[in-house]
């Protein structure tokens, strides 16, 4: 394991490995304000491009997850079409209007209780 924060590049022996993207990280960076991406979590190192601002609460996006991230509903509508073909294939019709909306993990906490702990089992 490295002894170099991946972020802020100090040699230190109080770091936090993070094992899904194989980086240390001082400890302190988790409660300094350091930003971190709203969806990966992971923390902004001083060369990572600027990072996407949601505009809603502070939320930012590194460059990887704005790059493959649905911000606005029209770009659903493939995979709603998608979802129609493969309940007409097994002759469901759906006729009513599939309610689709974006929301943020933490409406989702709110209204599906449980899904932290499935989310939890999968990492």
């Amino acid at each position: 394991m490295a002894t170099q924060c991946g972020v802020c590049n100090v040699n230190s022996n109080k770091l936090s490995y993070y094992k899904f993207w194989e980086e240390s990280v001082c400890r302190e960076h988790a409660s300094d304000g350091t930003l971190r991406c709203y969806t990966c979590h992971r923390f902004k190192k001083a060369q990572d491009p600027e990072y996407l601002d949601l505009n809603d609460n502070g939320r930012k996006l590194c460059s990887y997850c704005s790059s493959i991230a649905t911000l606005d509903p029209k770009e659903c509508m493939p995979l709603i079409q998608n979802v129609r073909e493969f309940y007409k294939s097994l002759n469901l019709v759906v006729d009513e209007t599939i309610p689709f909306l974006l929301v943020d993990k933490d409406m989702m906490f709110k209204f599906i209780p449980g899904i932290l702990l499935y989310m939890i089992r999968l990492v």
